[in-house]
């Protein structure tokens, strides 16, 4: 079984859509729902790839191949962004 997220779909969906909107900063956000600026970074940066859909509650933890891994390694070390961003594109 996945994990459950202290914030629903939808407010992670309304934290993102403020931040886009430009309406709140990610420091804003982060302080009204008490996390780190880093978790409220990553979920704009998950939102932007996959749209609502990126929020959706999954059955399990995922898993990643070792084909997946390899595609993140190799574009990071092309230079092609950070980690992170990598992940999220590939």
């Amino acid at each position: 079984m996945g994990r459950k997220s202290k914030f629903s779909k939808e407010q992670k969906i309304e934290i993102c859509r403020r931040y886009l909107d430009g309406s709140e900063s990610v420091s804003r956000l982060a302080e009204e729902i008490n996390v780190n600026k880093s978790t409220v970074k990553r979920w704009i940066r998950i939102f932007k790839a996959y749209g609502d859909s990126a929020f959706d509650e999954k059955p399990a933890n995922g898993s990643y191949t070792k084909e997946f891994k390899r595609k993140v390694v190799e574009a990071y070390l092309a230079g092609e962004g950070s980690l992170r961003d990598i992940a999220v594109k590939v």
